[in-house]
């Protein structure tokens, strides 16, 4: 049993590396699914239930679930990304603050069409992306 339990671990630990995912999300993700930080204190069905989703994040397939079925570390990371837009459309910044224009911008930096299709290390370069844009955005607007 230890030796699946290890191997649930190993590949669970492969894929986060793989997919280039932050800590932080990485920890996200285990609390929102499975109440734990830490893959090591999962029980062994969820265990192996985590290595299942991680490989899952590594297929070709489309990201095409439905919003409700993300976990509430991936919304978290989109709401971030939406209230960033929304703000910096609020203070004038943008030249149009739609919800399409933030999935174009996401579309540039991932060649992924929606924000809820991307997956956790996509999206969080598309938020730290769109803070630097808007930190550029915000020096240019203060020059003029």
């Amino acid at each position: 049993m230890d030796k699946q339990r290890n191997r649930h671990l190993a590949a669970i630990h492969a894929i986060k590396k793989k997919i280039g995912m932050d800590d932080d999300i990485y920890r996200g993700v285990l609390a929102a699914r499975y109440g734990q930080q830490s893959a090591g204190k999962l029980s062994a069905s969820d265990l192996a239930d985590c290595a299942a989703h991680f490989k899952s994040l590594t297929s070709n397939r489309p990201r095409g679930k439905s919003p409700r079925s993300r976990n509430k570390a991936e919304k978290t990371m989109i709401d971030k990304a939406r209230a960033l837009w929304i703000d910096a459309s609020k203070r004038g910044l943008l030249r149009n603050g739609s919800d399409q224009a933030l999935n174009a911008f996401s579309k540039r930096i991932t060649k992924v069409d929606r924000l809820e299709w991307l997956n956790p290390s996509q999206q969080h370069r598309v938020v730290e992306s769109l803070k630097s844009w808007i930190s550029r955005l915000e020096a240019e607007a203060n020059h003029e």
